[in-house]
């Protein structure tokens, strides 16, 4: 018996929440008379990349493709658990690294970020509330097994 009920709907949220990070631009930062669109990719002028930042790139797809592999898990709870803690860590070092670049990367810069910049908190939020909903579920089971 497998419940399966409002984690998928949660965990789609933060794929889509994730997506949405990794694809469109966050927002822009002016150093030097110099604007800088900031994305998951660097930081890009009109001439080109100033700043590349693959690594961040490849965690935040990462961080937007587990939850949309952990929605197809519902057959293994414990599995689907799992892989909620390890987005749930993906998703705190995206927003670790976005921090960084957006305030410490260059310190004496004007950062204006857009909405964006809180869908990985969005996306964190969803995610953990799936990971207890997974646990209640987790519970039901075991308790229905028990009375057979």
């Amino acid at each position: 018996m497998v419940i399966q009920r409002w984690q998928s709907v949660l965990l789609l949220v933060a794929a889509v929440m994730m997506s949405l990070f990794t694809f469109i631009t966050i927002g822009s930062i002016e150093n030097d008379g110099v604007v800088y669109s900031f994305d998951t990719l660097g930081l890009h002028t009109s001439q080109g990349t100033a700043c590349s930042t693959w690594a961040f790139f490849v965690l935040s797809l990462l961080s937007a493709l587990l939850p949309l592999i952990n929605i197809f898990k519902y057959n293994t709870l414990k599995l689907q658990r799992t892989l909620c803690i390890v987005e749930s860590v993906i998703i705190l070092s995206v927003i670790a690294i976005e921090v960084f670049y957006a305030f410490f990367h260059l310190p004496e810069a004007t950062v204006r970020l857009g909405w964006l910049c809180f869908s990985p908190l969005v996306a964190l939020i969803a995610d953990l509330w799936a990971h207890r909903l997974i646990g209640s579920d987790m519970r039901k089971l075991r308790d229905s097994d028990r009375l057979r």
